[in-house]
């Protein structure tokens, strides 16, 4: 799958099982690698993509994230 940054135009490159993405053209790794759930719906870490967007992921002590975006 890929995600364009609508601030800057960069493309984030997922592939479904993988651990190696792109981002802006440079590989990274992932803690996990995007899935399919049985539903359909597929599932990305959290925390790289806030990240690579150029955000920031706080989790708080009651368990709630929060996502904040520069």
């Amino acid at each position: 799958m890929t995600v364009i940054n609508d601030l800057t135009g960069e493309e984030i490159v997922l592939t479904v099982g993988s651990k190696t993405a792109s981002v802006g053209g440079k590989s990274v790794t992932l803690p996990e690698p995007p899935f399919v759930h049985s539903k359909g719906s597929t599932y990305v870490p959290l925390r790289f993509m806030a990240e690579a967007l150029g955000a920031t992921l706080h989790l708080e002590d009651d368990g709630w994230i929060s996502i904040e975006r520069h």
